[in-house]
């Protein structure tokens, strides 16, 4: 009975992974389009550009149109070797830095873990003073309940619940959101002082005409 109670739990969760990723990739496409729409060239910034929201707000959709206007994206896979999950703040930190210095000049799109990893983006404004950055968002109770579907879907409360410094689960909600909430706003503040550095958008209600010029591209 433990066996067969498993393997139902497995094809649920295969079920519900497949539904959430068909949802990202139909956002995907609709956001590819609207971009090759509005883009009259694929002329490149000379900036690094760092996508610094949270996990599950959209970030994968911005790169995805980031793409489609001729930037290079770290792979997910290059940049997940820099991130060790568990690993104290301070070594994370000389991890992360030894990531800007190996292969920041390789590419010139960035987001996921770890550039959104707590306060990164501190260490790249001051790795990188010219860079800019993207500040995804997404409502705080849609953005909660994405990441409880997907932890579920994957298995990966312990990576979750490490980023934010509690369990990630629906008993902390409160407090998850409130840290969500808090971090957005501590960015949208370091950049108050230089508000050209900083795009923040909501995927689901952005403009992509104030997404191409933010990234200095003709229409």
């Amino acid at each position: 009975v433990p066996n067969r109670e498993a393997e139902i739990r497995a094809r649920e969760a295969e079920k519900n992974l497949t539904f959430l990723l068909r949802k990202e990739n139909q956002r995907m496409q609709e956001i590819i389009k609207e971009t090759q729409f509005i883009s009259g060239s694929k002329q490149l910034l000379t900036h690094n550009i760092f996508c610094i929201g949270s996990n599950k707000t959209g970030t994968t959709s911005l790169d995805s149109a980031m793409r489609v206007l001729g930037f290079t994206t770290m792979p997910e896979g290059l940049a997940s070797q820099y991130l060790t999950v568990g690993r104290d703040e301070q070594n994370q930190e000389k991890a992360f830095r030894c990531l800007l210095e190996t292969e920041i000049d390789k590419f010139n799109f960035f987001e996921d873990l770890p550039f959104c990893f707590r306060n990164n983006y501190k260490v790249i404004d001051e790795f990188c003073p010219d860079a800019k950055f993207i500040l995804t968002i997404r409502q705080p109770d849609n953005w909660f309940s994405s990441c409880i579907r997907w932890i579920e879907c994957l298995d990966c409360e312990d990576c979750y619940s490490w980023i934010w410094g509690l369990r990630f689960a629906v008993d902390n909600k409160e407090e998850i959101i409130s840290r969500y909430n808090k971090r957005n706003a501590e960015i949208e503040d370091y950049f108050s002082g230089k508000p050209s550095q900083l795009l923040v958008i909501q995927i689901e209600q952005s403009n992509f005409a104030d997404l191409m010029k933010f990234l200095g591209l003709g229409a």
